[in-house]
């Protein structure tokens, strides 16, 4: 729902059972005295990005018309405004944007009528200022630790290779989530591998001890393994001291339990628990009492580059002359529509010309009792072993809109270094694409440069294979 004089948009969401309130949603902007138009929304995703496109490069901004100013109830819904404003030579201007959550809609309207006024998002700013520096001080942590907590969880949710086990430990690793159970590690958060092996590494304990107590009190949850690695002893004093450190945090509560601290020694781990414990932790940390800074200076793990291809022919060779690879994609269709029909074979043929679209995904489910596979006209989508949502092998993504494509194959003219592929996506090639849906497979044709390709996918009667 647009409101006007506001320059809001407001949303609710039906309640999905009988005792469910309806939350509600509210983004609004302030452009201040520099805006020259009115503001433009728009609340359907689709018209918005366009069909196989992505937020990197939406079709609303091909132009420079307005947005479609839509409102209602949308299959698939966004928030987008859009203001226009003059910024004169030499000067600022500032233009904010606020999302807020409401339980009712009166809630949600008095929130944009709140922050309708650029000096109110500033006074929000200045008030989580002075609520940060109230909860740093709780914490018990400064300004650059808490900032320093926020770069290494990054790589916890986003692994980087630089913090993980080499490529080699990863590869040989061949057991599984159940080996951490046997670890007393349930494996569903992840994981932080922190090895101690003297007495030297206990201030590091207890730096790691205050960032996992942040990350919590911030929702993320981690798994922080601490690794004994010192020679075993009688005494086992480095253990004692290091239990000693987490008992008397604020994470004494989470021994041994999911989203908490875990300590154990190496020398009663077997090979190939310490391997699975190494391959599965998303960031090692050496506790050598220097600190988690050190981590970030880590230099990037570069991927191995394959061989470096030199076209066989300097100079491009252009050609122009692009034709379908068959005579039967000129053939008339039955029932057809502007896209595809059928053809005399029984399939459902969908022709695209260059950067041509279907106004939706349109799909093709080849499957047998063990396995199966999903494609699109644009694509290659996704594979399943057994179970479509237990089992996949590749990944799927429930995006009509963009249609991502995760199974891709790529064509390259060795004399002149061109790349395309056989597929209308992702990278398309000039000229048309002939896409055919039948009974077990999908088929797609297209010619380029006097290169034709034919594409066909299949699946085996009997056996998980794709073909």
């Amino acid at each position: 729902e647009w409101l006007p004089s506001h320059t809001a948009i407001i949303a609710g969401r039906r309640p999905r059972s009988a005792n469910e309130r309806t939350p509600w949603l509210v983004h609004v902007v302030a452009a201040g005295p520099d805006a020259v138009a009115s503001v433009e929304y728009e609340t359907d995703r689709a018209r918005f990005i366009g069909r196989g496109r992505s937020t990197a490069d939406p079709v609303c901004l091909d132009t420079d018309e307005p947005l479609s100013n839509s409102v209602g109830a949308v299959l698939d819904p966004i928030f987008a405004l859009r203001v226009r404003i003059r910024i004169p030579s030499g000067g600022t201007s500032t233009v904010s944007f606020t999302t807020s959550v409401a339980s009712t809609r009166e809630a949600a309207v008095e929130m944009a009528d709140r922050y309708d006024d650029p000096y109110a998002a500033q006074r929000a700013l200045d008030l989580s200022w002075t609520r940060a520096q109230v909860e740093l001080r709780e914490f018990g942590i400064s300004p650059r630790e808490a900032a320093l907590y926020q770069q290494v969880v990054g790589h916890l949710l986003y692994p980087n290779a630089s913090m993980r086990a080499p490529q080699h430990e990863l590869q040989a690793n061949r057991m599984g989530q159940p080996g951490l159970w046997a670890m007393g590690i349930s494996g569903d958060w992840p994981i932080m591998l922190a090895t101690i092996d003297s007495q030297d590494g206990l201030a590091s304990v207890r730096e790691l001890m205050r960032a996992h107590h942040y990350w919590r009190m911030k929702g993320i949850t981690t798994d922080l393994v601490i690794l004994n690695t010192h020679a075993a002893t009688y005494l086992q004093d480095l253990s004692d001291r290091i239990l000693g450190v987490v008992i008397a945090s604020t994470e004494a509560g989470l021994v041994d339990r999911p989203g908490g601290v875990f300590i154990r020694r190496i020398d009663i781990l077997s090979a190939e628990e310490l391997l699975l414990l190494r391959a599965t932790a998303r960031v090692h940390v050496a506790c050598d009492g220097i600190g988690l800074g050190r981590l970030l200076d880590l230099p990037d793990v570069e991927p191995m580059p394959g061989p470096t291809f030199v076209p066989r022919i300097t100079a491009p060779v252009i050609q122009h002359s692009y034709a379908t690879a068959d005579a039967r994609d000129t053939a008339p269709l039955a029932f057809a529509n502007h896209l595809g029909g059928m053809n005399d074979d029984g399939a459902y043929e969908i022709r695209l010309d260059d950067g041509e679209h279907s106004p939706a995904p349109w799909s093709n489910i080849v499957a047998n009792p063990v396995a199966g596979f999903c494609v699109t006209e644009r694509g290659g989508g996704f594979m399943w072993a057994d179970n479509s949502y237990f089992y996949r092998i590749t990944p799927w993504y429930n995006d009509p809109v963009t249609d991502p494509l995760t199974e891709i194959l790529y064509l390259r003219d060795d004399d002149t270094g061109e790349t395309w592929c056989p597929t209308p996506a992702p990278l398309p090639a000039v000229g048309p694409y002939t896409v055919q849906h039948t009974t077990g497979a999908t088929t797609f044709r297209h010619e380029r440069a006097g290169i034709a390709s034919t594409l066909a996918l299949s699946l085996a009667e009997h056996d998980p294979v794709k073909i």
